[in-house]
């Protein structure tokens, strides 16, 4: 997608020349049907309240929201321009109930899914916000239902998001790569600017609402706390805005569930699945914690999906964390894990009952400094928010504090060995 990328070059002509034979027949057609109607919703943005643009219609869309003005100015704007390309039969966005049919020829290869405006909150103050768009065949073999559309990410042709911010941005992804389009105004056109898009190998932001800390749930705290201790918090609370950040210079963002919205909020399939296609493209990853999010099988079409995306090895970390088993036994699994790192620690045995589990941590240390055992209490207070604590015990014993006794004669006999530094050396 991006050979011999020359900065400058017209959205049209870099799509026409970079991807001729690659599979992507008509899809230059929709793609500049989505700039067609960006540009028109750039000036309406920069006009903002003297363009009267902003408030509400007074409208309730499908997921309870109060529909924006901007929110519907745009719906109509992309359907018209998506149906005039004569590529799209069908479109799925936010402000629309249902799947709806713009173009019944055989000839329209694609349908779509789209956000016509995110962040809309952000709006009335000025504040980056975007629009979000994925892009599938369509089986011409087949009448367009509902069903058309639940398809996991994966499968997506193409992706895109425009973002309205101090410039206009268009972000275009396929299997071929990502490229950045700036809106050059006084041309009238979207130009080459950000060919070959790489996220950062280095991860130095995150993005997630800090507010919501309180409701999450006790693993995912686990997953702030780490994540404030490696990086710097950067939050628009524009998702497009945030991403886009992300993407251009290394971060991940995270919108997870929490114990009032478990689902999530942010909606799969026009939002987590084209942006997290982007990202994969791009060299990152996106999961809800516990599962990849474009291997997620939609069950309806405004369905609702935690989501963390951004840079590959910082996402992957956070699943595997989050897909540690509940209860007791990630609990241990948690504890034995920030015990291996601790050179003092050499060794962890379990004495289990019905009621509770001991965990036993030898450890090797000068008598004199408490503050080594610091970690080890501060890794015991992780496992409790884990687990209920009459679950859950522990004992350290260091074995420079014995004296003439041995190990054996404070640790119970029937104390089960979880892990030994000797016998991981």
């Amino acid at each position: 997608m991006t050979q011999e990328a020359t900065i400058g070059t017209p959205l049209r002509h870099h799509l026409a020349t970079s991807w001729a034979g690659r599979g992507y027949d008509g899809l230059d057609d929709v793609v500049h049907a989505v700039s067609w109607a960006s540009k028109d919703m750039h000036h309406l943005i920069q006009q903002a309240a003297l363009g009267d643009v902003l408030g509400k219609t007074g409208e309730i869309n499908v997921q309870g929201e109060q529909v924006e003005r901007l929110d519907k100015m745009a719906t109509e704007a992309f359907v018209r321009e998506l149906g005039s390309s004569g590529q799209v039969a069908a479109v799925v966005a936010e402000e629309l109930d249902d799947m709806t049919i713009i173009n019944d020829s055989p000839e329209a290869q694609y349908i779509s899914t789209f956000d016509p405006i995110d962040g809309s909150s952000n709006i009335d103050v000025a504040v980056s916000i975007g629009s979000i768009f994925a892009f599938y065949r369509r089986d011409t073999g087949e009448p367009i239902t509902e069903a058309s559309f639940l398809r996991p990410g994966r499968e997506q042709i193409a992706a895109a998001y425009v973002v309205y911010g101090s410039s206009t941005v268009m972000i275009v992804a396929t299997r071929e790569g990502v490229d950045g389009f700036t809106l050059n105004v006084p041309a009238g056109e979207f130009r080459l600017s950000h060919p070959g898009i790489r996220i950062p190998a280095e991860c130095p932001y995150y993005s997630a609402n800090e507010g919501n800390f309180n409701k999450l749930e006790p693993a995912m705290q686990q997953v702030f706390g780490e994540l404030r201790s490696k990086h710097s918090l950067r939050y628009v609370g524009s998702l497009v805005a945030d991403f886009h950040r992300n993407l251009l210079k290394g971060g991940v963002f995270l919108y997870p569930g929490d114990t009032k919205s478990a689902e999530g909020k942010l909606r799969l399939l026009y939002e987590a699945n084209p942006l997290s296609f982007v990202a994969a493209q791009a060299g990152g990853d996106a999961t809800t914690g516990t599962q990849r999010i474009l291997d997620v099988q939609p069950g309806k079409l405004h369905q609702r999906i935690p989501l963390i995306v951004g840079n590959a090895d910082v996402v992957r970390s956070i699943h595997e964390r989050l897909a540690e088993p509940a209860g007791l036994p990630g609990a241990i699994k948690s504890y034995l894990a920030a015990m291996q790192k601790l050179p003092e620690v050499r060794k962890i045995v379990a004495v289990e009952d019905p009621a509770v589990t001991t965990l036993w941590t030898i450890i090797d240390a000068p008598r004199s400094d408490r503050g080594e055992q610091r970690p080890i209490y501060e890794a015991q207070a992780e496992a409790f928010r884990l687990v209920d604590e009459p679950q859950l015990d522990f004992r350290v014993i260091n074995l420079n504090s014995l004296l003439d006794r041995s190990t054996a004669e404070v640790v119970p006999s029937d104390a089960k060995q979880l892990w030994s530094r000797d016998a991981d050396a």
